[in-house]
């Protein structure tokens, strides 16, 4: 009994890259996204062992694929299923020469581990067989992609971004008859038992397998599989001795004849029904049971692919499908099982019919001219092969047909595409399906009543651009309106009308450089004038007088110009000592000045600082007492003495005149 590992990772690296691909394509634009598998994952174990690596003529081997791994880092994405299917070849190593060793299987790994610290594990049994006519020799084994799937909420193909193919290791291959393992069947049975394989030796007190074990019947086409450290027991929990696999009818060495269970109705067994014994013995994890089917004696119409092995429930007197995969290039199927019972191969052969679901019209509105996509779903729901024409009506007129081929159980989308040159509403009818589209006429669009609000603005303030556009076509439809701005598109919008309808669309839009602007909407034009804003400037600040006595006023005058690009209203502050004293508010069109005039008095001597729009002045305001004019009267002595002398000459006068009347 031999056995080789090889340290590929088949798998799990398949399994991984397939969900990173996933995650490149749906995320792509991420620039750090890392695209390795070892980015994400640790492998504590992962091979696949041979049962055997030197095979004999169409002795049936196995690959045991395992393997454990562990999520290091969030995934992109939270897949919660995937699977891999593939196909394993044999090439020869000399000749170049290749083989199936098993067309299909399907590996699913659920739930999938995408978190950080989650782990999963998997073990695999694929069997494998050399066809007849196999050239002997040394061959490498080949893993090669068939289909690979995602499931992210609906089940994503990705098996374009994953390796076609990869070495799982390599065997010996010995044309003829015979097997390198233990095998029961015929004089070399062991024991002498046709049928019968001793297992005794190969298994412990406990039960656990010592040795992988193939057991073969009588005939050389059924093969059963226990991989080493397997726990088998019988019915009643105790060891097992021995392994039968025998043809029904069964005739026992007293003479009895067991006939075989009768299949169900609508089925016809491929070949023989097998008891494989001893009755209700156990195995955990379930081995596998692998059977040669007669091709030839396949119901017209089935297809291989569709064969079931099924087991028969003594209990309840019922036989029960098994989850297992038929390999038409050996003309096997391989299933795990649990437990021993009769076993054979079903094909089912339920009558033909034929049905149609999952109606499609795309688009459900299309332009006269335009391509319309109708597609439905059939369904082979019988286990025969059958041959179905699906027709298109239009309108209730068949339009075209497509003839298709299903085996049993099988699905295919059919699709047609058709165009309409005639505006209007039509039926769609498939198989009895029934849906609708409308073809568009033609629409068409006139714009008017383009105005700017307001006419004149200042940098940065909003206009208002407005068009009416009415649809004056015969059909329903959208139009997008284009504003451009000096020629460079500033913005668009999509409206949609019914026929003879109108309606306004307003742009909104604020221009930084000052100057006329062009505007247009789709070929109408007008303009507006953008400005810069009134500025003012002040000057010529002056107070007069400088100097005053308490209460007196002083009188304070500014000039204002308006050097903008508009005419405005501006308010003329007066702060004395940085308090607000008054304000005055002047409306100058652009250029013009005006001289601003302010009055005050203050009733405390002292200095007061003047500031009007950033020009500053000052005044002082003296006590009464210090403003009588004794300095004057000093220095206009000449003044003063003549005025003196004039009054005493006065006063001489008048005394001399009346002394001379006394």
């Amino acid at each position: 009994m031999r056995r080789k590992k090889f340290q590929v990772g088949i798998l799990w690296r398949l399994v991984i890259a397939l969900i990173l691909a996933l995650c490149l394509v749906l995320i792509s634009s991420n620039p750090v996204f890392a695209q390795s598998p070892g980015d994400y994952f640790s492998y504590d174990d992962y091979d696949v062992e041979f049962s055997s690596t030197e095979i004999e003529g169409s002795e049936v081997f196995y690959a045991t694929i395992t393997a454990d791994v562990t999520c290091t880092n969030d995934l992109p994405l939270s897949p919660s299923e995937a699977s891999i299917t593939s196909r394993i070849i044999a090439e020869h190593q000399t000749s170049g020469a290749q083989v199936t060793l098993n067309s299909s299987y399907t590996v699913t790994i659920k739930p999938f581990p995408s978190n950080k610290g989650e782990s999963a594990q998997s073990s695999e049994v694929v069997s494998l067989q050399f066809p007849q006519g196999s050239q002997s020799g040394t061959y490498s084994v080949i893993g090669e992609l068939i289909e690979a799937e995602v499931k992210v909420l609906v089940p994503i193909s990705v098996t374009a971004y994953l390796p076609s193919s990869q070495t799982m290791g390599s065997v010996t291959y010995l044309a003829g008859n015979g097997a390198a393992s233990v095998v029961a069947g015929g004089a070399g049975g062991g024991g002498g038992l046709a049928g019968v394989t001793p297992v005794r030796d190969y298994i412990t007190e406990k039960g656990r397998f010592t040795e992988d074990i193939t057991a073969k019947s009588e005939d050389r086409k059924v093969e059963l599989y226990i991989p080493k450290d397997t726990i088998g027991k019988n019915r009643v929990g105790s060891l097992l001795t021995s392994i039968s696999i025998l043809p029904y009818p069964i005739i026992y060495s007293w003479g009895e004849s067991v006939d075989p269970p009768t299949p169900p109705e609508q089925t016809n067994v491929i070949g023989l029904v097998y008891e494989v014994g001893p009755y209700g013995a156990t195995f955990n994890p379930p081995i596998y049971l692998t059977i040669k089917y007669d091709a030839s004696l396949m119901p017209q119409g089935v297809a291989e692919m569709d064969l079931v092995m099924t087991t028969f429930d003594k209990k309840t007197g019922e036989w029960v499908e098994l989850e297992s995969a038929a390999n038409p290039d050996t003309d096997t199927v391989t299933a795990k099982v649990s437990h021993f019972s009769p076993f054979t191969i079903l094909a089912h052969t339920r009558p033909t019919s034929f049905t149609v679901a999952d109606l499609s019209v795309t688009p459900k509105e299309a332009n006269l001219g335009e391509s319309v996509t109708i597609s439905i779903l059939a369904t082979n729901i019988s286990d025969l092969t059958i041959s179905h024409k699906v027709t298109l009506k239009i309108d209730n007129v068949a339009v075209v047909a497509k003839d298709i081929t299903l085996d049993g159980g099988d699905s295919q989308t059919v699709t047609f595409t058709t165009a309409k040159d005639a505006a209007g509403a039509y039926t769609v009818t498939v198989d009895g399906l029934s849906g609708t589209f409308v073809v568009r006429g033609l629409t068409t669009f006139a714009l008017s009543k383009l105005s700017t609000t307001p006419a004149e603005v200042v940098i940065g303030e909003e206009v208002a651009i407005s068009a009416s556009i009415t649809n004056t076509g015969n059909f329903t439809g959208s139009y997008k309106a284009t504003l451009k701005i000096d020629n460079i598109v500033r913005a668009t919008k999509v409206v949609t009308l019914e026929v003879g309808a109108s309606e306004e669309v307003t742009f909104t839009v604020a221009e930084l450089t000052t100057g006329t602007h062009t505007v247009t909407v789709d070929g109408l034009s007008e303009t507006f004038l953008v400005r810069r804003p009134p500025v003012f400037t002040a000057s010529k600040l002056s107070v007069t007088p400088a100097e005053v006595v308490i209460g007196e006023e002083v009188i304070i005058c500014i000039l204002v110009t308006n050097t903008g690009g508009l005419s405005g209203s501006h308010k003329v502050i007066l702060k004395i000592d940085n308090e607000v004293a008054a304000i005055k508010e002047v409306t100058l069109e652009v250029g013009a000045s005006e001289e601003v005039t302010f009055t005050t008095a203050k009733g405390a001597a002292g200095t007061y600082t003047v500031t009007v729009d950033g020009l500053s002045g000052i005044f002082t305001v003296k006590t009464g007492e210090a403003l009588i004019p004794i300095p004057a009267i000093l220095v206009n002595r000449w003044l003063i003495g003549g005025i003196i002398a004039v009054v005493v000459v006065a006063i001489i006068y008048l005394l001399t005149r009346r002394w001379r009347r006394a």
